[in-house]
């Protein structure tokens, strides 16, 4: 078995460690300069007609960002640092703002499935009451964390030292980031089965099996490097981190994005066509829809769609 400490294989791994590093930041500066000004005209616009939903998750989506920007250059100075005395200091920068951009994407995650579930009581405590204590736990472990110099000259500059702390907020995470998607696979499937036909439909369901997908390759990983307490592996997992609160950021986008494409729609139409607007034959082809599969309510579905557009999207 080779030697994992020689010369050769810490060589290996830290130019193994820079191209995974500098290929990842490359896709985030893509997306970030791709989104730069949709953030420009989300932050300019007037607040005062939007709901407080709205305005709550504009504020979910703008942490979300910041924290990912913060976590880019938390993870460079990690990987460049100055080394020396400032190791805890990068160390728990790094670390910090990777968490926080994860539990703010779980956060706007679970708008989505608020929604879905129509805002369930029993779901939304629940919900409130795990995001709390994984949030503590992950305020525990930035403080308990510290950092060191690596001594050597390959790979990053500073190690983490006490990593036990680490496991649990991320084990938390992970539970609850999947428990949100199946929640919200599930509701689009029993609650919003009717709905097909719709773009939002798609859109999500779509997302949410790109971000279960991307947890799946991300998270766990993670958790199990974690439990083995194999440094080396943690820290080439952690720069895939930066994907969760991609995926949260875009699906953000893509539903503001089909909610401004369908408003501009309908004021279009209101200025060029007399008859009803495209809302207007939705909401007849969701109740036609509606009354074939569901027997319920004949405009639940349609009113559920564009509930969850505007109360999360509007302004």
């Amino acid at each position: 078995m080779a030697d994992q400490s020689s010369p050769q294989a810490l060589l290996g791994a830290a130019v193994a460690y820079e191209r995974l590093l500098s290929v990842l930041l490359g896709v985030y500066l893509y997306e970030f300069l791709c989104s730069v000004r949709f953030d420009y005209i989300l932050v300019t616009r007037n607040n005062t007609t939007r709901s407080l939903l709205a305005r709550g998750v504009k504020a979910l989506y703008m942490i979300c960002r910041c924290s990912l920007l913060a976590a880019c250059s938390g993870l460079i100075l990690i990987d460049a640092g100055p080394g020396g005395l400032g190791c805890s200091l990068i160390i728990k920068l790094g670390y910090g703002t990777v968490i926080s951009a994860l539990l703010s994407a779980t956060a706007l995650l679970f708008v989505r499935v608020g929604v879905v579930w129509s805002w369930d009581r029993r779901l939304t405590y629940a919900f409130l009451s795990i995001y709390s204590v994984i949030f503590a736990l992950a305020i525990c472990a930035v403080i308990l964390i510290e950092g060191r110099s690596s001594g050597n000259l390959f790979g990053p500059a500073c190690n983490a030292v006490g990593g036990k702390f680490k496991v649990t907020p991320i084990v938390g995470n992970l539970v609850l980031d999947i428990s949100l998607l199946l929640l919200l696979l599930d509701g689009l499937r029993r609650r919003w089965s009717a709905a097909g036909v719709f773009g939002l439909w798609y859109v999500l369901l779509t997302q949410g099996l790109v971000h279960l997908a991307i947890i799946t390759v991300v998270e766990v990983p993670l958790t199990a490097f974690l439990y083995m307490n194999q440094d080396v592996l943690v820290m080439f997992d952690l720069p895939f981190t930066l994907m969760l609160p991609i995926g949260a950021t875009r699906l953000y986008r893509a539903l503001k994005g089909l909610f401004d494409k369908r408003q501009s729609s309908v004021n279009e139409s209101a200025y060029t066509r007399p008859h009803p607007s495209r809302f207007q034959d939705a909401h007849a082809g969701a109740s036609a829809l509606s009354k074939q599969t569901s027997g319920g309510p004949p405009s639940d579905v349609y009113e559920m769609k564009v509930t969850l557009i505007k109360s999360t999207c509007q302004g």
